[in-house]
């Protein structure tokens, strides 16, 4: 009985072994995909680097005081770029200003020269060439009109006068027809 005891303990043992070691695994693999999908800058990898070589940076005043100013010339410069830039695009600015400006004096010049043209004209000339046109092409239509109705015309005479020959040989036949003098 005591060897079942025995026994019996050691398999609960076992399994609460089993149980703490499956936890563990678990939470590892919980702390690797943490590890895994945590992001590191260049500088801590470099720092870390240099830790796994037991070559630390030199922390004291003067380099960091070397690498402050670096980092101000490398941003000094990169302004002076920078305002390089804005300074040439000012002066496109202003050159298309200025060509705007042209424009703008050469449209407001037209416009008065419109303005003057249109003050200047004769709007009596222009409404007597108006009506006049209008006359001419009335007299036009009217003239094809009556064009049109002469010709009508003349096709029902040819048409009557046909008519009238064929009633008279009906009328009055004729054995021979007659000779054209010569």
């Amino acid at each position: 009985m005591q060897k079942m005891a025995k026994f019996r303990r050691n398999v609960f043992f076992k399994e609460w072994e089993h149980k703490v070691l499956r936890l563990s695994v678990r939470d590892m693999k919980d702390i690797q995909y943490n590890v895994e999908k945590c992001k590191v800058t260049k500088e801590v990898l470099f720092q870390l680097r240099q830790k796994h070589n037991n070559r630390f940076a030199d922390t004291s005043v003067q380099a960091l005081n070397k690498t402050i100013d670096g980092k101000m010339a490398y941003l000094q410069n990169a302004l002076i770029d920078i305002n390089m830039e804005i300074e040439a695009i000012k002066t496109k600015i202003e050159e298309q200003k200025e060509e705007n400006t042209k424009i703008d004096k050469a449209i407001e010049k037209l416009n008065v020269e419109v303005s003057y043209q249109n003050f200047n004209r004769d709007h009596l000339l222009e409404e007597r060439a108006d009506r006049i046109l209008k006359e001419r092409i009335n007299a036009l239509l009217y003239r094809a009109k009556m064009i049109r109705r002469v010709q009508s015309n003349h096709f029902n005479i040819g048409e009557l006068i046909t008519l009238l020959e064929i009633q008279k040989l009906k009328t009055f036949p004729t054995l021979f027809t007659a000779k054209p003098p010569c």
